[in-house]
């Protein structure tokens, strides 16, 4: 990790705003996008125009070097555990000069705040947004990561393989070993926290990527005071489209 925490992130938007905004991209990935609430204005949603706009490294985009040679679960979950303290430092930095900060993040970005938030707990940011992630997920779906097949969730229920998807070069087969890293823990047990009441969690039902969130994550996220935004349709990535995206940001900025 470099001492220069800007180098964890690249920002766009408003630099003397108050409010900062903290984004978890999907993945894993060997490149930063930073571009996904850039392209929410394109349906008219401008909310976040405001706000710094922060996009976090993942330790794929930060070193893509993990994707060119074998790891062991042991090195690989310590690798991952990285994206937690990129996040870390990325939060105090921006809380220690007095600034609002909301965490948002997807997919592989939902996962990486859920890891966070077992380990740091939640009352180091104002809130916090997962977004089209899991908590325990199919134990089918991480060993078959392992192995280099991706599984699917048809209508977000029922899983299925998808033969194309197989991973058939070095580089995709880490991507997906280090995907099931970061999936593979069961969050309902590694969350200790009693109270995420700043905690807003969105799912849809027929997420075909990451699959329905089951009664007992529901019941487990109720539990704790977690604000659920469920969606009946629309797929993996249909809360950045309205009306969900603007009720995300009523619920983060109310």
């Amino acid at each position: 990790m470099p001492d220069d925490v800007s180098k964890l992130f690249v920002t766009k938007g408003n630099t003397s705003s108050k409010t900062v905004v903290i984004f978890a991209e999907g993945g894993p990935s060997d490149e930063l996008s930073a571009d996904d609430l850039e392209s929410i204005n394109l349906d008219g949603f401008t909310g976040f125009n405001d706000f710094l706009r922060v996009y976090i490294h993942q330790i794929g985009t930060y070193n893509s070097n993990i994707f060119k040679f074998d790891a062991t679960v042991t090195e690989a979950t310590r690798e991952t555990d990285l994206n937690t303290e990129i996040l870390d430092r990325a939060i105090k930095h921006y809380k220690s000069q007095d600034k609002v900060v909301f965490v948002i993040g997807h997919s592989y970005g939902a996962w990486a705040i859920a890891r966070y938030i077992a380990d740091k707990g939640n009352t180091s940011a104002d809130k916090f947004v997962m977004m089209a992630g899991r908590l325990d997920i199919e134990q089918k779906v991480v060993d078959n990561l392992f192995k280099g097949n991706r599984y699917f969730f048809r209508d977000g229920v029922t899983l299925y393989n998808d033969p194309e998807e197989r991973a058939t070069d070095k580089e995709t087969e880490l991507i997906y070993f280090y995907a099931g890293i970061m999936i593979k823990d069961r969050y309902t047990e590694r969350i200790k926290a009693t109270d995420l009441s700043n905690v807003i969690c969105v799912f849809a039902n027929d997420d075909e990527q990451s699959g329905r969130m089951t009664a007992s994550e529901k019941n487990f996220l109720k539990s704790k005071n977690v604000d659920l935004l469920e969606i009946d349709k629309g797929g993996h990535s249909i809360m950045f489209e309205t009306p969900y995206i603007q009720q995300i940001f009523d619920k983060i900025t109310k």
